[in-house]
């Protein structure tokens, strides 16, 4: 075993300066999607014609529909006379709008979420399929819980309604030796009413 730290060179380590940021496409149409975008010169315009050449089809898109660009850690956003608007954050916008951190924009039926970096998602990509969709992040985590998994060691996974606990809990499951001997059965204790369960 090697006394010395190796030093981690992956894109989300090199710095500020390699950061790259863009827009990832989550949803377009009836589907999920998957599309990084950077920033060109700090500035990215969006409208039908960008979303097919994507292979994606949104009719709702109008031909010049947003502009984005990013400037001194700020997100500018503006609606290019779309016909069906742009929300951010799910609230109309009217013109343009400074955001220091937008989480979510729709244009048409498209979902798009802004991100300062968008390298570990180029670099790595998503799976996207109608079960789920997994990120860089979230993969190393369920990587993590398959490893404790395989060894049979306990786990206790805790977060947020969405976060993926029943998906962790799947992979933990079909890890193991009991992944093969029985069933996955998920059980949300929210439901069950306070009475029924033990404390």
């Amino acid at each position: 075993m090697s006394q010395e730290t190796i030093k981690d060179e992956t894109p989300t380590q090199r710095g500020v300066d390699a950061a790259t940021p863009g827009v990832v496409i989550v949803w377009s149409g009836a589907t999920a999607a998957f599309e990084a975008l950077p920033l060109r010169r700090g500035r990215l315009e969006l409208g039908r014609d960008e979303l097919a050449a994507l292979g994606l089809d949104d009719g709702r898109v109008s031909r010049q529909h947003l502009a984005l660009a990013l400037d001194g850690g700020a997100w500018t956003i503006t609606d290019r006379g779309s016909t069906n608007g742009v929300f951010v954050d799910g609230v109309a916008l009217h013109g343009a709008a400074r955001r220091p951190a937008p989480r979510v924009l729709r244009i048409g039926r498209t979902l798009l979420a802004p991100a300062a970096d968008i390298t570990p998602l180029a670099v790595h990509g998503m799976s996207v399929n109608p079960q789920e969709i997994i990120g860089p992040r979230l993969r190393a985590v369920l990587d993590q819980v398959t490893a404790i998994g395989r060894v049979g060691q306990s786990l206790l996974i805790t977060g947020p309604s969405g976060a993926g606990k029943e998906l962790a809990a799947r992979r933990y499951h079909d890890a193991g030796a009991h992944g093969r001997a029985a069933p996955f059965i998920a059980v949300n204790c929210a439901a069950i009413p306070e009475g029924l369960a033990e404390r």
